[in-house]
């Protein structure tokens, strides 16, 4: 099954590699000595087969901007933005309020421990 389809696509290959072979083809006269008898394409397409490169010409008139993907961003997801942004700053105040009371409670610690230790001295 496998060779049978190998020399189904090696046949095709052949066929569409060679425009008067793919003639024939198109008309139905294509024989299956013509095809046996063709040479094997190359691996690269005839260099009259790419057309020549164009030079860039200027538009008159004036160019239009490119697409504002920032703007159809924020059209689509600007909720979902806001969100994260509200998150995020609602984050960073609960960090600064915690970093706060750690400072304190450290301070109070330090003075709750000097005040006993000049009773104890005093």
């Amino acid at each position: 099954a496998a060779a049978a389809r190998f020399a189904a696509v090696s046949e095709a290959y052949r066929v569409l590699g060679s425009a008067a072979l793919r003639r024939k083809y198109d008309r139905g006269l294509l024989s299956a000595e013509e095809l046996r008898d063709a040479p094997r394409p190359s691996g690269r397409p005839p260099a009259a087969a790419s057309p020549p490169p164009r030079a860039p010409t200027a538009r008159p008139g004036p160019v239009p901007p490119p697409f504002d993907f920032d703007a159809f961003y924020r059209a689509h997801y600007g909720e979902q933005l806001q969100r994260e942004q509200l998150l995020r700053a609602r984050r960073e105040q609960l960090r600064l309020r915690r970093e706060e009371a750690a400072a304190q409670g450290r301070l109070r610690v330090l003075s709750d421990l000097s005040v006993g230790l000049l009773f104890f001295l005093g």
